[in-house]
């Protein structure tokens, strides 16, 4: 009997001392980690303010000093342009901070939890090698400027929780080929898709009611366009310089064709408007030097300067009738 508890007794001891260790080793890397970061408290965690690491694949620890990482600070990674190539954020983050991921050209990877619920303006602005993003379930908004410049970017997937796409959000993603909105977004922001030149597709859902000025200004390989009932207006420059784009279907919910609206679509050849238009803004359609065919409204009332300046392929006949609205209508 003394030899089963004497070996009982050595196998307690030897779990006591695995468990220790393993907590040692714990606290040993969560001390390892409080020196690689600044930090400040907040919220019953603590928030990281600064990277001063070299680890090229960073994996940001779950705790600090026994507390919950809950936040990444503005700017606590930006400019590590030659170092930082891979970040794995864990569940217990609920926020990144504006700009906290900025200038970091050589990052290419990155993982966010569904635990995120915001994050800031601009906190991926220029990193330029980042290829593809999965944003968390959980977010409402993409803020102003959070990709824009991510040259790289070819693929993003946008979950059906984001209501707002804010300005600049995708703004120069010059690889950015597709592009599929959810259901639940009801505004696109100023100049939010604006110089995505290998943008090709776009699906706008119904639910989008608001169209920013310049959203998809300079989407030089957008094919063709699709506008959702919901909108009313079509705001400044908001397709100007498409100049791959043919087709363009208006619904009757849109009462205004804003100012430069598709302005040097220059691969232009036909539009019908709805006869819910009413005004059409200034050089709105200038510089379709592809535009044969034009169905004009009557409940037009108002056509602003320049607005089909540089249309030389229009009839005769219509350009008349555009004359007769503002005769200074097809001024260059």
């Amino acid at each position: 009997m003394s030899i089963k508890k004497t070996t009982i007794m050595s196998l307690v001891l030897t779990l006591i001392f695995m468990v220790t260790g393993c907590a040692e080793k714990a606290e040993e890397a969560e001390d390892a980690a409080s020196f690689e970061y600044e930090y400040r408290s907040e919220l019953g965690g603590v928030v990281l303010t600064k990277y001063m690491g070299k680890n090229p694949e960073v994996t940001i620890p779950s705790k600090i000093k026994g507390f919950p990482v809950v936040g990444i600070g503005g700017w606590a990674f930006s400019s590590l342009d030659e170092s930082l190539i891979s970040v794995t954020i864990p569940g217990s983050v609920t926020s990144i901070g504006d700009q906290a991921f900025g200038y970091c050209y050589t990052l290419t990877s990155i993982v966010i939890p569904d635990s995120v619920t915001n994050i800031g303006n601009s906190a991926f602005i220029y990193c330029d090698s980042l290829t593809s993003i999965t944003l968390p379930n959980n977010i409402t908004s993409i803020g102003s400027s959070v990709f824009r410049h991510c040259t790289s970017l070819t693929s993003v997937t946008i979950p059906n929780s984001v209501t707002d796409i804010g300005e600049g959000a995708f703004e120069e993603c010059a690889s950015l080929a597709s592009v599929v909105l959810p259901d639940s977004a009801t505004s696109i922001g100023f100049k939010a898709f604006n110089g995505c030149t290998s943008l090709a597709s776009i699906i706008i859902p119904g639910s989008v009611t608001i169209l920013g000025d310049e959203a998809f200004s300079s989407c030089e390989s957008l094919t063709s366009l699709v506008l959702p009932n919901g909108i009313t207006s079509i705001g400044f420059e908001a397709f100007s310089c498409c100049s791959s784009l043919t087709s363009v279907t208006i619904p009757d919910s849109v009462t205004n064709i804003g100012h430069g609206a598709f302005k040097s679509c220059t691969s232009l050849t036909s539009m019908t408007l709805p006869n819910s238009i009413v005004s059409i803004g200034f050089e709105a359609f200038n510089g379709c030097n592809s535009l044969v065919s034009f169905t004009l409204s009557d409940n037009i009332t108002k056509i602003g300067d320049g607005a089909f300046g540089d249309c030389t392929l229009l009839s005769q006949e219509l350009k008349q009738k555009i004359l007769q609205i503002n005769p200074r209508a097809a001024n260059s």
